[in-house]
């Protein structure tokens, strides 16, 4: 079952959504992904679930039609229409999905450190 991208969401979101709970709570702050910054919720529940859902389906959406592509990261998939979406290869991946989830924790190159 867990083969089959279609059924992830109904598979792990239980356990995903309490793993980002957690995580978003790091720095002290729950609510604080980036779907709050950006104004699509106002730090409830709804807002960890729905980043669960988004991360989840495991894809990037890329719009080809915008050509510079500069801290784009789930963009097209919150609805940001100016930014192509994506990550490029130099993008530390978990860098920018911790970001996304705790957007005052620290992230980018040397954040491990």
């Amino acid at each position: 079952m867990a083969d089959d991208p279609a059924k992830w969401n109904s598979l792990f979101k239980d356990d995903f959504v309490a793993s980002l709970g957690f995580t978003d709570g790091l720095d002290g702050i729950n609510g604080n992904t980036v779907l709050l910054q950006i104004g699509l919720f106002n730090g409830d529940d709804g807002e960890i679930i729905a980043l669960a859902d988004l991360l989840l389906d495991d894809r990037l959406q890329i719009d080809t039609s915008i050509a510079v592509c500069t801290d784009a990261y789930l963009a097209v998939e919150v609805g940001n229409t100016s930014l192509c979406g994506g990550r490029t290869l130099e993008d530390d991946v978990i860098d920018s999905t911790l970001g996304a989830i705790d957007t005052d924790r620290p992230h980018g190159p040397g954040c491990n450190q």
